[in-house]
C-alpha cells in the first residue's frame, strides 16, 4: 500500500493496523531537508518513498528531480535499517540513476 498527500506517522500506523500489506509513505520533498517526522515515517513504514514536492502541481508525475546529493547526509542515519526501505522517485532519468 502506497500512501500519498503526505501521510503521517499516525496514517502509516492506521493503515499497517488494518491489512498485512507492507505499506509505503511518500514523503514530498521541496528542499533537500527532511522534515522533522521523517524519522518517525521510517520507524513505522515498510518503505519511504522520496519524490520532489511542486507547489501548483498534483502529486507525483512532475519531473522535477531531487537534490539527492543534499540529501545523502540526513539519509545516513536510515542506512542499514532492516525494516524499512527507501526509494527513490522525482525526475529519475537513465542519466542520473
Amino acid at each position: 500500500v502506497q500512501l500519498h498527500a503526505d501521510p503521517t506517522p499516525g496514517d502509516v500506523e492506521r493503515v499497517r493496523a488494518r491489512t498485512p500489506r507492507t505499506v509505503w509513505a511518500v514523503l514530498r520533498l521541496d528542499a533537500p531537508v527532511l522534515p522533522p517526522h521523517a524519522a518517525d515515517l521510517f520507524r513505522v513504514a515498510g518503505g519511504v518513498v522520496l519524490d520532489a514536492k511542486v507547489t501548483g502541481h498534483a502529486l507525483g508525475g512532475t519531473g522535477v528531480r531531487l537534490d539527492w546529493r543534499g540529501l545523502a547526509p540526513q539519509l545516513d542515519a536510515f542506512r542499514g535499517d532492516d525494516h524499512c526501505g527507501l526509494v527513490l522517485a522525482g525526475g529519475l532519468r537513465p542519466e542520473n540513476v
